[in-house]
């Protein structure tokens, strides 16, 4: 994590197979780490992306002065 800012992309799991044709995503934000909403599980982004099998995960990370934060969950798949 970059102590400024910070725009990361990173893989969690995959399985054999390519990735797949859909994509969903669920996001969690955080306001000055104090404050932290939101619904950023793997269920949550295969059910937005309206994916029954799973072939990657992986997360994206995002971060002002940790001021304004978001951690989000990238599911592709079929």
């Amino acid at each position: 994590m970059g102590g400024l800012y910070t725009n990361t992309v990173a893989p969690v799991t995959a399985t054999a197979s390519e990735a797949g044709s859909k994509t969903g995503e669920a996001t969690v934000s955080s306001i000055l780490g104090i404050i932290a909403t939101g619904d950023a599980s793997i269920a949550t982004a295969a059910k937005n992306g309206g994916i029954t099998k799973i072939k990657t995960v992986d997360y994206k990370s995002f971060n002002i002065l940790g001021i304004y934060a978001t951690y989000t969950v990238v599911v592709t798949g079929e």
